[in-house]
């Protein structure tokens, strides 16, 4: 499953290489415009910006990642499908919060309970846009279609975190390549999963 995954990303990446980049820079250029008036400025103010920033997450991560599932489906997609994750945008949000606040805890606890959290809802936002979830449906969705694939699931996520690294050592520019290929390679796991689920 874990090569299958990064070939398929990769062949995905190659065939969208525009749009899947395209997609990933302007996701990052808005969260940095939206932080940028903080620097420098009053402790509310960067308090506000911040709430800000992360009301903007959830959707542009729900939009990287139908942007990429679309590609690897081969159905043409483009810089502008980011924004579908703002037709969604309390579910993405509601996703976005609950998820990044359980990996969080799990990893202050000890470590392996993040790891394991991260595991059970890799997928969330790939089943929230594919199959028009709420947030907290789409999390159980993506606990249903990782359970008994944890350990394929580790694998495949520390090869990715091998070639992001290698993409930061490339003077950070690697990166604008190789978080999309993840990004690719992790909608590759979830239509795998879903195949190998039933799931239509």
């Amino acid at each position: 499953m874990v090569g299958w995954c990064l070939r398929e990303g990769w062949r995905a990446l190659r065939r969208y290489p525009g749009v899947f980049v395209g997609a990933f820079f302007v996701a990052t250029a808005i969260q940095i415009l939206v932080a940028l008036p903080g620097a420098g400025s009053t402790e509310e103010r960067q308090m506000l910006l911040t709430l800000v920033a992360l009301t903007v997450a959830g959707p542009l991560e729900a939009g990287q990642s139908w942007v990429v599932l679309k590609g690897v489906r081969g159905r043409g997609p483009r810089v502008g499908d980011l924004f579908e994750g703002f037709r969604r945008f309390g579910d993405a949000l509601l996703a976005y919060v609950l998820t990044s606040l359980i990996v969080l805890v799990g990893f202050l606890l000890l470590v392996v309970p993040g790891v394991l959290f991260w595991l059970r809802y890799s997928v969330v936002f790939y089943a929230l846009m594919d199959q028009r979830l709420s947030g907290r449906e789409a999390m159980k969705e993506s606990a249903r279609l990782t359970k008994g694939y944890k350990g394929r699931i580790f694998l495949l996520g520390l090869a990715l975190l091998g070639v992001n690294l290698l993409g930061a050592a490339a003077f950070l520019v690697g990166l604008l390549a190789t978080i999309p290929f993840s990004y690719a390679a992790m909608a590759a796991l979830y239509k795998q999963l879903k195949a190998e689920k039933g799931v239509r």
